[in-house]
């Protein structure tokens, strides 16, 4: 089901250099813990209106003739106001915005939304302290798999443009894309931490695309350091660490107390559909600050 709405084109956001989506779509249920998303979303907005997606959970009934219409519609019409609510809340009355409210199964209502769009989806990372989501709060982890475009997920009070990132690279089309992206929002004069995580010997793994470099991931990292759009006068630094990939991006992100973890997703055979990778979702799970996250191929996965 969708409410009428009036005509509203998906909200454009700053020129980006390189390959990214061609708009923004902020997902929200009303709840404070997408707060953050909202003001994400208008912060990186050119012009044009915000474009707000909710949607609600298919109907729990036993017996289907227990559902109507008038029901879904009430229920529809209770949900618009909640988030026109939290839209006079967060962001007064000063930005043009425009509601949509579907149902479905809100994962992948949301992230067929964005890939038909050619969207950026910004959402909330969940609940705020890392102790909750490790403890079950797994909905942004369901919408960044289901999701064929990329998706950040904002933290609380992470500044937005963001002023300190780290751009996980591992060479792989996912983590260059997610890197672009990132450094397409970063805030005037960012500073930027690009780190490799090598495996075990060094070696840059023959399927990651990097393969005249396999024995020097130094040297591959900076010539991609040295081929990336870069805008503002951002600073930029390589770092190429070894160890556990997660553990160190996480490791590193808190100690230069970074606003934004850009990474790429991953996935091997018809798994991949369901998977983002395991450094991917520890990364989404445990970090303090946002993170934008690249599908695996793209929005045509």
């Amino acid at each position: 089901m969708v409410m009428p709405t009036a005509a509203h084109p998906y909200a454009q956001r700053r020129e980006m250099p390189g390959e990214v989506p061609a708009g923004i779509l902020v997902a929200t249920d009303g709840r404070e813990q997408s707060d953050a998303a909202l003001r994400a979303a208008r912060a990186l907005l050119s012009g044009g209106p915000l474009g707000v997606l909710t949607v609600l959970p298919p109907h729990a009934t036993c017996d289907a003739s227990e559902f109507s219409e008038s029901a879904e519609l009430l229920d529809a019409v209770a949900r618009q106001a909640l988030v026109e609510s939290q839209l006079r809340r967060v962001l007064g009355d000063s930005v043009e915005t425009w509601i949509e409210v579907r149902s479905g199964y809100p994962p992948t209502v949301l992230a067929q939304s964005a890939a038909a769009h050619g969207a950026l989806l910004v959402a909330g990372i969940g609940r705020p302290r890392v102790i909750d989501r490790l403890h079950g709060d797994e909905s942004t982890l369901r919408l960044i798999r289901e999701a064929r475009s990329p998706v950040l997920a904002v933290a609380p009070f992470a500044a937005v443009p963001p002023q300190r990132m780290v751009l996980a690279i591992d060479f792989s089309e996912a983590s260059l894309l997610a890197a672009r992206l990132a450094l397409a929002l970063a805030a005037p004069r960012a500073e930027v931490t690009v780190v490799h995580v090598a495996p075990r010997g060094g070696e840059i793994a023959r399927s990651s695309g990097a393969v005249r470099y396999r024995s020097d991931p130094e040297r591959a990292l900076d010539n991609y350091v040295r081929s990336l759009p870069r805008s503002f006068d951002v600073r930029l630094k390589s770092v190429v660490a070894s160890g556990d990939a997660a553990s160190e991006l996480l490791e590193i992100a808190t100690r230069e107390a970074v606003d934004l973890i850009a990474i790429g997703a991953h996935g091997h055979g018809p798994p991949a559909r369901v998977t983002i990778g395991a450094v991917a979702t520890r990364v989404v799970r445990c970090a303090t600050c946002s993170v934008i996250v690249a599908p695996r191929n793209g929005v045509d996965n």
